[in-house]
């Protein structure tokens, strides 16, 4: 597992990134914070995509990758990893997610396990530059398309690093029809402080966003009014605020 450092001395702050990033996507939040951090390439993605993808397997590499950290961040397929390293980490204070739920009821399990079964089988009969563009083009991402082209350039090119078969085993290995959906049980009795970033735009996941506070004891909530689901990539200034605000000096 390919692991990228921010920042000087012994890292404080982890980062997971979202489904065809890689940790590189991480830089600017964690420039913005400006505390020693560290973001690894998750299983499937990078351009050296560790196998195999699945949800285990990246619980067990980012567990022993960010031991003794005391801040984890994580952005959608991200969040849904960093929900379940937090309670192996006993040196965590906050675990923040961006874009993230518990996951998804059983009564979608199925149909959502189809459909990225179908996708993933798409992306490995065509290029990888032509799934990206299809990928980028989602209406969750509009937000990111309404930045200033050089950025768009930069963010697709960060994709583009990965591989069709990493991307593929991941949502065969690590997607929500795969991983099930962290109880509530769980959820309330979660020690630490959470802190829920949601877009106001990305409705779907201010919903989970608000379950997620509703249940955990020591959760708040975090709307960005003008940003989908990519608030990491529209306005890193937002989250790095609250990821800052929970680093002890």
């Amino acid at each position: 597992m390919r692991i990228r450092r921010f920042g000087t001395g012994a890292p404080r702050i982890a980062y997971l990134h979202g489904f065809t990033q890689h940790g590189g996507h991480m830089a600017e939040l964690a420039e913005l914070v400006g505390v020693a951090g560290l973001a690894p390439d998750l299983p499937g993605h990078g351009p050296e995509p560790h196998l195999p993808a699945t949800m285990d397997e990246a619980i067990e590499r980012v567990a022993e990758a960010v031991t003794g950290i005391e801040v984890l961040v994580g952005y959608s397929m991200g969040g849904r990893v960093a929900l379940r390293v937090a309670p192996r980490l006993p040196d965590l204070r906050a675990l923040v997610l961006v874009s993230a739920g518990s996951g998804l009821p059983d009564a979608r399990v199925g149909e959502r396990q189809l459909a990225d079964d179908r996708l993933a089988e798409h992306i490995e009969s065509g290029s990888l530059e032509h799934f990206i563009d299809e990928w980028m083009a989602l209406p969750m991402f509009a937000g990111l398309r309404a930045l200033d082209e050089e950025r768009w350039e930069a963010d697709r090119a960060m994709r583009l690093e990965g591989s069709a078969a990493g991307l593929a085993a991941s949502l065969r290995g690590m997607g929500q029809g795969v991983v099930g959906r962290v109880a509530d049980a769980q959820l309330a009795s979660l020690g630490i402080q959470l802190h829920a970033i949601a877009g106001a735009l990305d409705p779907a996941y201010v919903a989970a966003a608000e379950h997620l506070v509703g249940v955990a004891p020591r959760a708040e909530l975090h709307i960005h009014p003008r940003a989908g689901h990519a608030v990491v990539g529209e306005d890193p200034r937002f989250v790095a605020r609250i990821v800052r605000s929970l680093v002890t000096r």
